[in-house]
C-alpha cells in the first residue's frame, strides 16, 4: 500500500508541477516518468493542450507582426503621399475634430500638423460639405463602407479648391465606429483641363453655326461696302449725304469685326502665319484703342523680344479685344500695364503647351476686377456681364490664341484688377525690321487691266465690276469655273489677253476656285490669280501660294482692300 501510494504521489505531483507551470511555461509531461496507464492518457491530454497553446501563441505573433507591418505600410503612405490629403478625425458630426494630419494634407492644405491637430473639421470644409457630415457618419456607422465624391475644399488662404472626396469608417473590437479617415485629392488642374475641354467644344459648336451665317453675311456686307463706296464717289464733295454714308461705313465696319470673330470660331479661321514683331503691333494696336481714353499704356520688353509665327490680323485683334476691356475696366483712368518677354524654359511653360519657344505676353490692368464666380466663364462664347457687349470678345482672344498654339489665361481679384497671360509660340527667324515690300504700289503697276471675275453671287460679281471699273479696270464675269476656263482660252489668243484673275473658292453646283486654278496653270503657268472667300474653312486660303494663287482677299472686303491686292498683284 506504502509503495502504491508512493507512486500514485508521484504521479501527482508531476501532473500537478505541469499544469502549475503551464500557464508560463511550455515544458512537456515527461510520460515515461509516470506509473499509471490512466495519469498516462491525462498527460498525453494535457501535452496536446500545450501543443495546440504553443501554436495559437506562434499564430497570434504572427499576425500582430503582420499587423504591424501593415501598420507601418499604411503609415509609410501616410507620411510620404504628398498628392494626397490624410486625416482622421472623430464622430462627432459638425463637430468632429482633427485628430491626424498627413504631410501630404500639410501641403495641400497650408496648416502644419501641430496648429490643426484638435481643430474641427469644419474649417477645411464649405458650409455645404458640413451639413453632410452627420448623415455620412451615421450611414457609415450602420454598415456604409465609405463615400466618394467630389468636394468644394477651403486651404489656410481661405482660397477655395476642387477636390475628390473619399471618408471611410473606423471600427474598434465591438464594432463600434471610433473614427473616420478623410482621404482628399486635390482635382484642380483635372478641372483647368475639362473645363479647357468644355470650351473648345462649345467653340466647335457654335462655329458649325457661326460659319455658315458668316459666309453668306460676308457677301452682304461685301455688297454693302461696294455700293457704299460708289454711292459716295458719286456724289459732289460737300453733299450733306456724304457725312451720313461715312457713319454708316463706320457701322459697316463693327459688322465685318463681328463676322469675323464668328469665322474664328468656325472649323476655319485658320491664322495665315508669318513672322511678326509683337513689340511693334503690341504697341501700335494698344496706343490706337486707348486714344482719346483717361488711360496711359505702359510697355516693357524683353530687350530682344523673338519674333512670333502668327497671322498679323489676328493678333492685331487679340491685342484690340484685350485693350478695349481694360479700358472698359477703368473707366475712370489708370495705368495698362503690357509686359512681354521670352521663353524657353519647359519647367516655366503652363500645362498642355508643347515644349519649344514662347513669347510670354502680360496684360495688366488695374481694373474693377472679375468676380470669382465670372472667371471659369469669361472665355465663353456669348457669355458677358456688360449691357453693350455681345460676349465674343474674349472668346474670339481664347480661339486665335489656341489656334496658333499658344495658351491664354486669366487671374482676377475683384476690385484689384485683372491680368490676362498669354503664351505664344515664337520663330527661329532673327528679329529685324519687318515691311512688306509687296503691299507697296510702284510706278510699274498697270493703270488699266484686263481682270476676270469668278463669283456665283451675282451681286458681288457685278459690285466687283463696278468698283474696279471706276479704277480704270476692263472686267468680265463669270459665274463658275467651267465658264471661267473657256473665257480664259479665248482670251489668252486675243490682242487683250487677262492679266489677273479673282476666284471665288465655292460656288454652289459648280467648279468652285480652288479645282478653277489647277486648269488656269495649264493654260498659263504664270497666271496672276487671286482667291475669295467669305468663309475661311479650307487650307487653300491660309497656304494660297502652295496652289497656284498669288494673293488672297477675305470677304467683305472695301474698296481700299480690294485696290491694295489688285496692285500687289499686277505689280
Amino acid at each position: 500500500m506504502r509503495q502504491f501510494i508512493k507512486k500514485l504521489k508521484n504521479d501527482f505531483d508531476i501532473l500537478s508541477s505541469f499544469f502549475i507551470h503551464s500557464a508560463y511555461s511550455n515544458v512537456r509531461i515527461s510520460r515515461e516518468l509516470l506509473e499509471f496507464c490512466e495519469h498516462d492518457q491525462i498527460a498525453k491530454n494535457a501535452n496536446k493542450m500545450l501543443e495546440d497553446k504553443i501554436n495559437a501563441q506562434k499564430e497570434i505573433l504572427r499576425e500582430k507582426k503582420l499587423l504591424q507591418e501593415s501598420e507601418a505600410n499604411l503609415r509609410s503612405i501616410f507620411e510620404a503621399a504628398e498628392n494626397v490629403a490624410f486625416l482622421k478625425t472623430d464622430c462627432n458630426g459638425v463637430n468632429s475634430k482633427i485628430l491626424d494630419f498627413s504631410p501630404g494634407a500639410e501641403l495641400i492644405f497650408g496648416y502644419k500638423k501641430e496648429e490643426i491637430i484638435g481643430k474641427p473639421i469644419a474649417i477645411l470644409h464649405n458650409e455645404e460639405d458640413i451639413k453632410e457630415i452627420p448623415k455620412i457618419q451615421e450611414m457609415m456607422s450602420i454598415g456604409k463602407k465609405g463615400f466618394s465624391r467630389e468636394s468644394i475644399l477651403i486651404r489656410k488662404s481661405g482660397k477655395e479648391f476642387p477636390a475628390l472626396f473619399t471618408t471611410y469608417p473606423v471600427f474598434d473590437k465591438e464594432k463600434k465606429m471610433i473614427a473616420t479617415i478623410e482621404v482628399s485629392i486635390d482635382i484642380t488642374e483635372r478641372k483647368e483641363i475639362e473645363e479647357e475641354l468644355q470650351k473648345m467644344t462649345n467653340i466647335k459648336s457654335i462655329g458649325l453655326l457661326a460659319g455658315g451665317i458668316a459666309h453668306d453675311f460676308n457677301n452682304i456686307l461685301t455688297s454693302v461696302f461696294g455700293n457704299m463706296f460708289l454711292a459716295k464717289s458719286k456724289l459732289p464733295e460737300n453733299h450733306p449725304a456724304a457725312a451720313f454714308l461715312e457713319e454708316s461705313k463706320k457701322s459697316m465696319e463693327r459688322a465685318k469685326n463681328l463676322t469675323t470673330q464668328l469665322l474664328t470660331f468656325s472649323k476655319g479661321g485658320s491664322p495665315i502665319k508669318k513672322d511678326i514683331s509683337l513689340q511693334t503691333l503690341i504697341k501700335e494696336t494698344v496706343i490706337f484703342n486707348l486714344s482719346g481714353s483717361k488711360i496711359k499704356p505702359a510697355f516693357e520688353f524683353h530687350e530682344n523680344l523673338w519674333l512670333a509665327k502668327a497671322d498679323q490680323k489676328q493678333m492685331e485683334q487679340v491685342f484690340s479685344n484685350l485693350t478695349r476691356n481694360a479700358k472698359e475696366a477703368m473707366s475712370n483712368g489708370g495705368d495698362l500695364y503690357i509686359e512681354a518677354e521670352n521663353i524657353d524654359d519647359i519647367e516655366k511653360l503652363p500645362y498642355g503647351v508643347k515644349e519649344g519657344k514662347y513669347i510670354l505676353i502680360k496684360c495688366i490692368d488695374k481694373g474693377i476686377g472679375i468676380k470669382n464666380k465670372y472667371l471659369h466663364k469669361i472665355f465663353d462664347p456669348y457669355f458677358t456681364t456688360k449691357r453693350t457687349g455681345h460676349g465674343l470678345g474674349l472668346a474670339t482672344t481664347y480661339s486665335i490664341i489656341e489656334k496658333h498654339g499658344g495658351k491664354i489665361m486669366v487671374d482676377s481679384e475683384e476690385k484689384k484688377g485683372t491680368t490676362f497671360t498669354i503664351y505664344l509660340p515664337a520663330t527661329d527667324s532673327k528679329q529685324i525690321e519687318l515691311t512688306d515690300q509687296s503691299d507697296k504700289t510702284t510706278e510699274k503697276t498697270k493703270q488699266k487691266a484686263e481682270i476676270l471675275v469668278m463669283d456665283d453671287e451675282e451681286m458681288i460679281a457685278k459690285l466687283v465690276k463696278d468698283i474696279l471699273k471706276s479704277v480704270g479696270h476692263s472686267v468680265t464675269i463669270t459665274h463658275n469655273g467651267e465658264e471661267a476656263l473657256k473665257i480664259y482660252k479665248e482670251k489668252m489668243n486675243s490682242e487683250k489677253p487677262f492679266d489677273a484673275v479673282i476666284l471665288d473658292l465655292t460656288i454652289r453646283g459648280g467648279m468652285g476656285g480652288k479645282e478653277t486654278i489647277k486648269e488656269l496653270l495649264k493654260i498659263n503657268p504664270e497666271i496672276k490669280a487671286i482667291v475669295s472667300s467669305g468663309y475661311a474653312d479650307d487650307p487653300v486660303l491660309t497656304n494660297y501660294p502652295l496652289y497656284g494663287f498669288k494673293s488672297v482677299i477675305e470677304k467683305p472686303y472695301s474698296l481700299e482692300e480690294l485696290k491694295k491686292v489688285i496692285t500687289k498683284v499686277l505689280a
